[in-house]
């Protein structure tokens, strides 16, 4: 069964921050999900960010791959505010920004969490592993609440 310091569960933008900062540091960790897989399925078609693009920036220790340079390798005009940034243009970002950074994820869904006295016992579809540390990532869809009232 595999070990690991740090598990990362969650591939959105927060999961891949925090791996590429673990990464950076060298520190042992491993990050299991879809990457970007709620923005890819729960976000409108045409839909725009409401941040500007100097503040939808996914974050590495070196500041390295930001949109404006993801912008810049794709040959494409960047504006720093004032213009939106468009959904598709932000999930193509961060799966550079995941090639770039975090290119080890696997993708593979958590079914099972269990505290086993020293660390963490994760199921991860059929599959076992051992963790010291979970570092929940996976964004807000999975607790959504409405209440009954609405």
């Amino acid at each position: 069964m595999a070990t690991f310091e740090n598990i990362i569960v969650g591939a959105g933008p927060y999961g891949l921050s925090v791996a590429a900062h673990l990464r950076g540091a060298g520190v042992n960790f491993a990050i299991v999900g879809r990457p970007m897989a709620s923005w890819r399925s729960n976000m409108p078609a045409g839909m725009a960010l409401k941040s500007e693009p100097f503040a939808s920036n996914l974050s590495d220790p070196e500041r390295r791959y930001t949109v404006a340079r993801f912008f810049e390798t794709r040959g494409k005009a960047y504006v720093h505010k004032g213009v939106p940034l468009s959904i598709a243009d932000f999930i193509d970002y961060a799966d550079w920004f995941q090639r770039q950074a975090v290119p080890e994820i696997w993708d593979a869904n958590l079914r099972g969490l269990r505290w086993i006295g020293n660390g963490f016992e994760l199921t991860l579809d059929g599959r076992q592993v051992l963790a010291k540390r979970v570092i929940v990532a996976t964004g807000h869809l999975a607790y959504r609440h409405f209440p009954e009232l609405l």
